[in-house]
């Protein structure tokens, strides 16, 4: 047909954009990692912090959360669990810490409100200007803290992202997350960082301006991301955002695929509802409307959509010209691929026996993601999808 010349084009043009994006990410996300090397910042400029933890039925991990936030080498750093309506023991844990524990207070929501509130009500109990969000079964470096304050207090951020990874790499689906924590989440961080346009600060670690995020409503319980929805609130309205790859967190992922899948669920769902809600970003920089705002839309639906375009536009080759086409820009994207994954396994001193899993989680773990996002699509989780915790998790 004669717009066969048309669609080839185009289909090559799509896929060479996501190999130039790939490439430009790992650069911006070196050219970050050298800059941070060189930002000056000093880690001994601190001030008071408040750590928030929302909580859940969250007794299987509230208290090494707890004593991994009080280990933390950041002076005046006191901490406030929110319990949201628990029936298990997650109260009378942290209440028997605060006992001993001055440092350590207690909130109790009478009934399930959900993370937002949650988050929420520690805030406004919260007395320090800054605030520091974790969740209940992440575990902080004792610098982390201490970083985080620091690169706030240096840079005037209204939001500074820790550098979360996966805290209980033991078998081969946590090893496939942890390579997506690193040379992915991470990366793609790394690089928002770098053109000042980050548009998740992640809800596992991250410090917050606490009378910004009061100024902006709280987190917002409209999506199921509302680290999301308020990162790109912020961005929208000329607020920033930065990322600080020295404030080490470790997060327990999920060790069995039906949690995995019930998680990745949600943050889709979460994320498209994001997208939903912030659209084209009105009123927001050109910057945000036109790489920030596109690129989310480009993770969470394009990213899913090329693959079908691709199988399609081979599935009708006529004679195998698209052959070397894809194995050109393929090529291209494994080197990059690789570069990424042995340059940044190297920086954050990661465990490298996660390497020994990449050709695997490279093969496996895409179909795995386009499932939940055919799931999503066909139905979308209405709430907090919770997984099973094991206390598993460790700090390095």
């Amino acid at each position: 047909m004669e717009y066969t010349g048309v669609v080839d084009a185009l289909v090559s043009l799509a896929i060479a954009g996501v190999v130039a994006r790939w490439g430009l990410f790992l650069a911006l996300a070196l050219v970050d990692w050298v800059a941070q090397r060189r930002a000056g910042i000093d880690p001994s400029d601190v001030e008071p912090l408040t750590a928030v933890v929302p909580a859940w039925n969250e007794a299987a991990v509230i208290e090494r959360t707890v004593r991994s936030l009080l280990s933390s080498d950041l002076p005046g750093l006191s901490i406030l669990v929110v319990d949201d309506g628990s029936t298990d023991e997650t109260a009378s844990i942290v209440a028997g810490i605060a006992a001993v524990e001055p440092r350590v207070q207690l909130v109790q929501h009478g009934t399930n409100a959900g993370k937002p509130a949650a988050l929420n009500t520690g805030i406004e109990a919260a007395r320090t200007a800054l605030v520091l969000t974790v969740d209940a079964d992440t575990l902080l470096e004792p610098s982390c803290a201490r970083w985080l304050v620091a690169t706030q207090r240096h840079t005037g951020a209204d939001a500074v992202c820790a550098n979360v990874r996966v805290g209980n790499r033991s078998g081969l689906l946590t090893r496939f997350q942890s390579l997506e924590y690193i040379a992915g989440l991470n990366l793609d961080r790394r690089a928002l960082n770098r053109l000042g346009l980050i548009t998740t600060v992640p809800g596992a670690a991250a410090l917050w301006v606490r009378s910004v995020v009061q100024e902006f409503g709280g987190f917002s319980g409209d999506t199921l991301a509302e680290d999301t929805d308020l990162s790109v609130t912020l961005l929208r309205a000329g607020r920033r955002l930065v990322f600080q790859d020295r404030a080490d967190a470790f997060t327990e992922s999920p060790t069995r695929l039906g949690g995995l899948l019930r998680q990745r669920r949600r943050w889709l769902a979460g994320n498209l509802r994001c997208i939903s809600k912030h659209g084209l970003g009105a009123g927001a920089s050109w910057p945000v409307r036109l790489v920030a705002l596109p690129n989310l839309w480009f993770a969470h639906i394009g990213v899913y959509l090329l693959p079908v375009v691709v199988s399609l536009w081979v599935g009708i080759g006529r004679d195998g010209t698209e052959i070397p086409v894809l194995l050109t820009l393929g090529s291209i994207g494994v080197g990059l691929d690789w570069a990424g994954l042995l340059w940044f396994y190297a920086v954050d001193r990661a465990d490298r026996r996660d390497l020994l899993y990449a050709p695997l989680q490279r093969m496996l773990y895409p179909s795995f993601i386009w499932l939940v996002f055919v799931t999503v699509l066909l139905r979308r989780p209405r709430s907090w999808a919770k997984i099973v915790r094991r206390n598993t998790a460790s700090v390095g």
